[in-house]
């Protein structure tokens, strides 16, 4: 039974009916132990990091529901590619955020108004209240000025945004008025600079969170931290509206695969080389010799300038090979090193068990499916088999045919369990396995080079 809000979990076939109603009422007696008494009370302290977008990604799947079944390409809303990588995000940042001590609270997607915003990641902790604004900008450029944040050049609204959530949550932190609120814009998978940080708005990678939390100085005694956690864990303590509840597993992993596809397809736009329309060749710019006079009898450059252009030219090219010659041995050592460290932590081989035809039913892994389906393949090309959804389940989904896509996404140093699975890390594709290096320890993943596919 939970001590503060009195809400009961029991274990055991033995316990009829009979005596968990002499227990609780045994209970009830006691002042210290006070029983639940809103059974209907909605713990926020349940909710995982991106609680609140996939909901809305679970929603909008299932608006497109009649579409999906005829297997047809390209009938989710697109709105969905755009929460599944925010959901990444929050899971990244939320996972740092699981590596906090004792003593430390973590809410995720906290809802503060009634129009669906929330705030991302709550922590509370002896430094004070943090609202945290997850940002997933994979292999972006993000510049902070001041009020200013700049994602690959064009500008964005994230300082101000983080100021208004804080301002709602200042409004419902409870009888502890006194506790620091601050806003944290966390940027994730992004190249960060902080040339002007704002004024009352921290702006940080990701990885570093944690670490910063952490070095700050301790202004709430552990009896208000805890005070603190149980006043703003429910939900009727933030918004009149009841939060959505929890999405089904295989929505995460279809936010995954779209997040992952998402990647791959800006990739792809930035790598090609489109010329820009209405640019000109500089010969085709030029205009059309004046009648009657040819190119050729336009006035020609003094020598003395051509030569000295071609002496220079020649000077850079010598000097050039020069460079190249003392230290090409050297580059080449270093990128054989590189390579061979990236082939130690290559991901493993696939190996697929049911080969697709290029014209196989499209499908999407987690989704139900008929047996008589046989093999497909999802958007991405990988080959997907219509198999029971458990062991001794009459149910079939789609499931990679590839062991190793089989493999849970997981997060370096996240806690895991049981001990002794594995794992695949979300951005590198590492094998990961579950496990602890101290018994007193909680089980963590961590890279492996042990995984063999079934």
């Amino acid at each position: 039974m939970d001590r503060v809000s009195g809400e009961q979990w029991w274990y055991g076939s033995g316990c009829t009916d009979a005596q968990r109603d002499e227990l609780v009422e045994a209970l009830a007696s006691v002042d210290s132990l006070p029983v639940r008494t809103d059974p209907a009370r909605l713990d926020l302290a349940l909710h995982t990091p991106g609680h609140a977008l996939l909901a809305e990604i679970h929603r909008l799947h299932q608006l497109s529901g009649s579409a999906l079944k005829t297997g047809l390409p390209g009938v989710l809303p697109p709105q969905i590619a755009a929460y599944s990588v925010g959901f990444v995000g929050e899971e990244l940042v939320g996972a740092e955020l699981g590596g906090l001590p004792f003593g430390w609270h973590v809410l995720h997607s906290v809802p503060v108004g009634t129009q669906g915003s929330d705030v991302d990641h709550l922590v509370i902790g002896p430094p004070g209240l943090f609202a945290i604004n997850s940002k997933h900008h994979r292999n972006g450029r993000v510049d902070v000025r001041g009020d200013a944040v700049f994602v690959g050049g064009a500008f964005q609204h994230y300082v101000r945004n983080s100021r208004l959530e804080v301002d709602r949550v200042r409004g419902r932190v409870g009888s502890l008025r006194h506790a620091k609120v601050t806003p944290v814009l966390c940027f994730v998978g992004a190249q960060v600079t902080v040339k002007e940080p704002p004024v009352d708005v921290v702006a940080l990678d990701h990885q570093r969170l944690r670490a910063w939390l952490l070095g700050l100085p301790a202004t709430l005694t552990t009896e208000q931290v805890t005070e603190l956690f149980q006043d703003l864990r429910w939900a009727d303590t933030w918004a009149p509206a009841v939060p959505a509840p929890s999405s089904p597993a295989w929505v995460a992993e279809l936010a995954r695969n779209l997040d992952t596809e998402h990647h791959i397809a800006s990739q792809a736009r930035r790598s090609s080389k489109v010329p820009a329309v209405g640019r000109a060749s500089r010969s085709s710019a030029r205009p059309p010799a004046a009648s009657g006079r040819s190119r050729t009898s336009q006035r020609p450059r003094p020598p003395g300038r051509s030569r000295r252009a071609e002496l220079q030219r020649v000077a850079v090219t010598l000097i050039a090979l020069l460079a190249l010659v003392v230290a090409g041995p050297r580059l080449l050592t270093a990128m054989a090193n590189s390579v061979a460290k990236v082939a130690a932590t290559q991901v493993p081989p696939s190996h697929p068990t049911v080969s697709a035809a290029p014209n196989a039913r499209l499908g999407y892994a987690g989704l139900s499916c008929a047996k008589t389906d046989g093999a497909g393949r999802d958007p991405g090309g990988n080959t997907l088999a219509c198999l029971p959804a458990t062991t001794g389940s009459t149910r079939t989904t789609w499931q990679y045919a590839d062991p190793y896509l089989r493999l849970p996404t997981a997060v370096v140093n996240a806690n895991c369990a049981p001990q002794g699975s594995f794992g695949r890390e979300v951005i590198s594709g590492r094998v990961l396995k579950c496990g602890t290096k101290v018994a007193s320890s909680a089980p963590r993943w961590t890279p492996t080079t042990s995984w063999k596919p079934n």
